[in-house]
């Protein structure tokens, strides 16, 4: 566990659904299980490591036995249900989810709590596509957002400008 009582989550995003990429994508998760928070067993406490797999993930999903996957990685958009048990802390999220900017607030709320009627279980939201619009998925409450150098300087940039700006007394 991290100092501040947080996960660490390791992004994978699968870019091709091929045999041999969902194999060595497994190999790989295999040779380092000892890290992975879904790996811990229940004497081995929690783990501050979480490897989520978003993308092309169909077939990563069906290449070894559902148990093996679970205990390697976290499937983005799955409902894991009493499949892998939360032993962190104050039962924090750990199921994800990717959303498509513009993430609207209401949507990211009832995707936090489990109330979303498209989406069965509680999800951390991950918002995608923002580019230009990178301060409102913030501002919507997502907990992860996709975005190039680029976008994450312009965010920066108008942050710091907007800090600098005397705010008038209400």
């Amino acid at each position: 566990m991290q100092r501040d009582g947080l996960q660490f989550f390791l992004v994978l995003d699968v870019k091709e659904d091929s045999p041999a990429v969902n194999v060595g994508i497994l190999r790989t998760l295999r040779q380092y299980a000892r890290h992975w928070s879904t790996a811990a067993g229940t004497q081995d406490g929690p783990r501050g490591i979480t490897v989520v797999a978003t993308g092309s993930t169909r077939g990563l999903a069906h290449a070894a036995p559902e148990k093996v996957v679970d205990s390697l990685c976290i499937i983005e958009g799955m409902d894991y249900g009493d499949r892998i048990r939360n032993i962190s802390p104050g039962g924090v999220r750990f199921q994800w989810i990717s959303i498509q900017h513009p993430a609207e607030r209401g949507r990211v709320r009832a995707l936090h709590s489990g109330m979303d009627l498209a989406r069965s279980g509680a999800f951390n939201v991950r918002a995608y596509g923002c580019h230009a619009g990178l301060a409102t998925c913030v501002a919507a409450g997502v907990d992860a957002v996709n975005a190039d150098r680029s976008e994450l300087s312009r965010a920066v940039a108008l942050a710091v400008s907007a800090s600098a700006r005397p705010r008038l007394p209400r």
